[in-house]
């Protein structure tokens, strides 16, 4: 047997050792010493994988990149858009409170017909201060009529530029192309 224990007695004393030391670890006694020797190793490992994810994010930053700009251009095409339905909006809201005035001085003057038109243009000359409107007599209007804004007396029909009637001018004193106004037939 001494020939057996003397070829065999390394393996069988490394068994033994590795054995100890897992009930040890295993009972935790040996747990200072296992974060003594572990603390360097975790350490050099966390610097190692923070510089593997930054190369990581950096290596796949280009399609972040384009993606950031895809974005960016649709939050654009959608800023622009939302503008414009902004501006439609604060129109229409000048508007509502033309014809909201307009329909109390309306309101105010029971027994009178009156007829609402826009102002879609301007006479051009600087000397004469004319505007048409897009009713005419077609709609029963006739010269001399008297137009009326939400503030008050605007001007008065003064005649017809074109012979079809569908438009008229109106000599006018205070009044902005786009404007409601009305006209008491």
């Amino acid at each position: 047997m001494s020939a057996f224990l003397q070829k065999y007695w390394r393996i069988a004393f490394a068994t033994l050792v590795v054995a100890g030391l897992l009930l040890l670890a295993v009972s935790g006694y040996l747990a200072p010493v296992i974060r003594l020797v572990l603390n360097p190793v975790t350490a050099v490992q966390s610097w190692f994988g923070t510089r593997y994810l930054e190369l990581y994010n950096l290596a796949r930053s280009p399609g972040d990149v384009n993606e950031l700009r895809r974005q960016n251009e649709l939050l654009r095409t959608e800023n622009a858009l939302l503008r414009s339905q902004l501006i439609q909006l604060q129109e229409q809201q000048k508007d509502f409170t033309t014809l909201d005035a307009l329909l109390k001085v309306a309101r105010s003057r029971v027994g009178s017909d009156f007829l609402a038109a826009m102002v879609i243009g301007r006479d051009p000359s600087p000397f004469m201060r004319y505007v048409y409107i897009n009713q005419g007599s077609d709609s029963g209007l006739k010269r001399g009529m008297p137009v009326l804004t939400d503030q008050g007396l605007a001007g008065r029909i003064s005649y017809d530029d074109k012979g079809d009637l569908r438009e008229q001018k109106v000599y006018i004193f205070q009044v902005r192309e786009g404007e409601f106004v009305q006209v008491a037939p």
